[in-house]
């Protein structure tokens, strides 16, 4: 049982209430009774009993004095929705299990996060005396750099298991890697690699696992900068061994294509989505089989305005000295991509044209040139042969896949992997992750799992905006400033008190399926 008081705007009176929690068996929450038990004097500063089953109190002449000196108001609006998106994704659960005695401090630091995006985590302890926080842990930098310590190569494993099996069984996971530039000359993991950010520093490279149903990371894991996307499925492999799962199964993009590593996904039994690339001489043979009677209408698919087509392939991915993993390439066709993509050819074709005639220089310092043109003794001529071969693979685009979906259901769940892409932006632009600055490779362990649970719930608030058309009125910054707004007011003599939830507040929380607090 609390004391709360709340102040009327319409009668300028501050009241004070008798409030009980209990459990609300149908909503399954905690709710709270209030009981009006008096007011606040304005000239004494004490409260005046009601009538009542007050009135006792009142003939015993028992007053309780409110001291405004006394009142802590912090942001509250804010961290209560991201503890209840934490509560309701089982990030309490699955943390309080593997770092029972500081998971909140983890939580209360992803918050951080995502409401002080730009601000760097040394930042935290000045932020955390104007938000209300729920591991009520004065978060110094000697603290946090202990909590880091404790994020240990098993524990987020375990941490990772226990992601993975709230998951259904037959749903896909999407894999991508992104780059993080650092100044750090010391970390192992920081090297010279293919800058996705074209920064002349040295990089940490993540990869991730998403799922695509729940559009929710999954897990991580940072590796040498120098390693190239193709050579990164050995750690998925590795990583997958610890699974109790019996199929998984992965959508990835062309850049970890190899026939290595679709040889090596059938010989794991790994169900696959993958990209291919149209310069491939069984591509090109695939699609020259095809193109006749691609155009046909029973290869339309029209949710997508486009036409497909899938080729049996039976001897490109070998199993043995003999025999050939079953494989499928699904060849796309899209006319209206085709024309744009052939005017931009004749476009470039013209430019490059044009640049010879004023630069003949440029011959040999653009290498798209000389795919195009060839020098001669009159100075340069246009190779038809490569203009043709190029306009005849306009428009088209190749899926590989060993599953029996169809066409259009590959298509789909490749195109549904694009939320990786946006996720890996959200943690560079709102976690201050462009750029690293850790100085031991234990600090960067803990930082990158506390931006882990912080993707997980920007991932959350993204996917339920989209779902409920929050994201036409609102971005993601607007909502949380919008509920930093409601604050939470803390007294000795009274106990916590909420301040105003407003309209627009009410439909922010339930477009993201969290009930306001009370």
């Amino acid at each position: 049982m609390a004391i709360i008081k709340q102040f009327d705007k319409r009668s300028g009176i501050t009241y004070v209430y008798e409030s009980k929690s209990y459990w609300d068996k149908e909503k399954k929450q905690s709710r709270a009774k209030r009981t009006l038990i008096g007011k606040i004097d304005e000239k004494t500063g004490e409260m005046v009993p009601t009538d009542g089953r007050m009135r006792n109190a009142k003939k015993k002449e028992k007053t309780v004095k409110f001291n405004p000196k006394n009142v802590t108001n912090k942001h509250f609006g804010s961290t209560y929705l991201l503890q209840s998106i934490a509560r309701k994704v089982h990030l309490i659960d699955d943390l309080k299990l593997i770092f029972p005695q500081h998971y909140q401090v983890l939580l209360d630091l992803a918050y951080f996060l995502v409401l002080a995006p730009t601000n760097a985590m040394r930042q935290v302890e000045n932020w955390s005396h104007l938000h209300h926080l729920f591991s009520n842990t004065q978060l110094t930098s000697q603290f946090i750099s202990k909590i880091f310590q404790e994020v240990t190569e098993n524990k987020k494993q375990s941490f990772f298991r226990k992601r993975i099996n709230r998951l259904d069984e037959d749903e896909f996971w999407c894999y991508d890697t992104t780059t993080i530039s650092s100044y750090s000359q010391t970390l192992p993991y920081i090297q010279f690699g293919f800058n996705k950010e074209h920064d002349q520093l040295p990089q940490l490279n993540l990869a991730y696992v998403y799922s695509e149903k729940t559009r929710l990371p999954i897990m991580y894991r940072p590796l040498t900068g120098s390693v190239p996307d193709v050579k990164t499925l050995p750690w998925l492999f590795g990583l997958f061994d610890g699974l109790e799962r019996k199929n998984i199964r992965l959508v990835m993009d062309r850049g970890f294509y190899s026939q290595e590593n679709v040889v090596q996904l059938c010989q794991e039994n790994m169900t696959f989505i993958l990209g291919s690339k149209l310069s491939l001489k069984y591509v090109q043979n695939a699609i020259n089989s095809v193109v006749d009677d691609l155009d046909d209408y029973q290869y339309y698919l029209p949710s997508y305005a486009l036409y497909a087509r899938e080729i049996h392939l039976k001897s490109v991915f070998p199993a043995s000295k003999t025999s050939y993993y079953p494989v499928s390439l699904h060849v796309y066709y899209d006319p209206q991509r085709a024309s744009e993509e052939r005017m931009a050819l004749d476009g470039k074709l013209k430019q490059w044209e044009e640049l010879l005639r004023k630069k003949p220089e440029v011959f040999d310092d653009i290498k798209q040139i000389r795919r195009y043109f060839v020098l001669t003794n009159n100075g340069y001529q246009l190779i038809k042969e490569a203009v043709e071969n190029k306009k005849r693979q306009a428009g088209y685009f190749v899926l590989l896949s060993n599953s029996s979906l169809t066409s259009e259901e590959v298509l789909r769940l490749y195109r549904n992997k694009d939320v990786v892409e946006k996720n890996f932006e959200n943690i560079k632009d709102r976690m201050n992750t462009r750029r690293t600055r850790v100085s031991s490779e234990q600090s960067l362990e803990g930082k990158l799992f506390v931006q882990h649970i912080a993707l997980i719930l920007i991932a959350y608030i993204k996917r339920e905006m989209a779902l409920s058309g929050l994201n036409k009125s609102y971005t993601i910054d607007d909502v949380l400033y919008n509920l930093d707004q409601i604050y939470g007011y803390w007294d000795d003599s009274f106990g916590f008190t909420l301040g105003d939830v407003l309209s627009k507040h009410e439909q922010i929380y339930e477009g993201l399926k969290i009930a306001p607090p009370r």
